[in-house]
């Protein structure tokens, strides 16, 4: 300095300046601390919050994945109630089929049997006037057929009458291949219309959004062609257009295409 100072104003002057350094260092450290405590406090608020988030995320996904659960169990339901109708109407549209497939199978088992008998051919006679006339009765143990039945009917019931009464022994070979062929022929309009409404259900099943296979687990219509439900044919020439290994009936005759 322009003047001379003593010592004790230099110390004097040091130890201002150093507690001013001093303070100022204390400040600056306690900013700092201040400054890190508020930064922890936020990150454990940040974390608190995240925390929270998540859970009620969670709690959200827990309620919808329940409302779902429920839809999808009502829908399930009510899907397996529809089904459960569609295949209960399948049922009752299809018993006048069942009812004429088994009187078929009856004539067939009779007209083909390999040792044919009167008692066969009375059985046979028998259910092919069922079928044509349900009304028909047997008294007396003899036929007679209902008011009203056509010559055919009357004409079938003598020929059982006469096997009954033990005046016929049987059938010519030739009547029972044309009871079998007619009863076919009879038939097969059953299982056309059969196909044509397993086909239409099951359309309207699949419409509705269903699984058919639920309603109709399987046909109940005989696979045309085969050894029981054979093709009829009326000439050589329509053998010869089937597939291999498809049944027939030519007159009477079942036969196998090679």
């Amino acid at each position: 300095q322009d003047r001379p100072v003593s010592l004790g104003q230099v110390l004097g002057r040091m130890g201002t300046a150093g507690m001013k350094s001093y303070t100022a260092a204390e400040d600056r450290q306690t900013k700092l601390a201040s400054s890190l405590a508020a930064a922890q406090r936020q990150k454990r608020i940040d974390e608190q919050k995240a925390a929270y988030d998540a859970e009620m995320l969670r709690l959200k996904e827990l309620e919808v994945k329940g409302v779902s659960a429920k839809s999808a169990k009502a829908s399930s339901e009510k899907i397996t109630d529809r089904e459960i109708e569609f295949a209960k109407q399948f049922r009752t549209e299809s018993k006048p089929f069942k009812e004429s497939m088994l009187a078929f199978e009856k004539i067939s088992a009779n007209a083909l049997s390999k040792r044919p008998s009167g008692a066969t051919d009375i059985a046979m006679i028998f259910n092919f006037m069922k079928s044509l006339d349900p009304e028909s009765v047997v008294r007396g143990q003899e036929y007679e057929a209902a008011a009203g039945a056509g010559s055919l009917i009357r004409s079938l019931g003598l020929r059982y009458n006469r096997l009954l009464r033990g005046e016929d022994e049987k059938l010519p070979d030739q009547v029972r291949k044309d009871f079998y062929q007619t009863a076919l022929e009879t038939f097969q309009p059953f299982v056309e219309s059969q196909i044509r409404d397993e086909k239409t259900i099951s359309g309207q099943a699949e419409a509705f959004g269903l699984n058919a296979k639920n309603i109709i687990p399987k046909s109940l219509a005989p696979e045309v062609g085969s050894e029981k439900f054979p093709h009829v044919v009326y000439s050589e020439q329509e053998i010869l257009n089937l597939p291999a290994g498809k049944y027939f009936v030519l007159n009477g005759n079942l036969g196998v295409t090679e």
